[in-house]
């Protein structure tokens, strides 16, 4: 195998590696803002319509948000169960993705 051979392997990895990382990047801070927003409404009671322009997204999407968990936990203790346990599915996303990263970075060096 060539040096470019090899650089252009290795540069691809590195894209892929921080592809993956964006992207997770990405998923955590919309569900982060999601869970803000069904926070400020259910727990602080602020308007849907303020919470919506505040974090620019649009009413509809925000009464969906609430509507989904109204009807997996109809209690409000239940409902700031639900979003802790949405917190950790997020949580528990985004470190098992590190991992998947770390494995697949590690791997690339013991090929090597």
């Amino acid at each position: 195998m060539t040096d470019f051979e090899i650089l252009a392997q290795y540069l691809n990895y590195k894209f892929h590696s921080l592809k993956l990382f964006l992207l997770d990047l990405m998923e955590h801070t919309n569900y982060q803002i999601k869970l803000e927003a069904i926070s400020q409404v259910i727990n602080h009671g602020r308007l849907i319509s303020d919470v919506a322009r505040d974090f620019k997204i649009s009413k509809k999407n925000l009464y969906l948000w609430l509507r989904d968990v109204k009807c997996s936990s109809p209690r409000s203790a239940k409902r700031n169960t639900s979003l802790r346990e949405e917190k950790l599915k997020l949580e528990l996303s985004h470190l098992t993705n590190e991992l998947s990263r770390i494995k697949a970075e590690l791997s690339n060096i013991n090929s090597d």
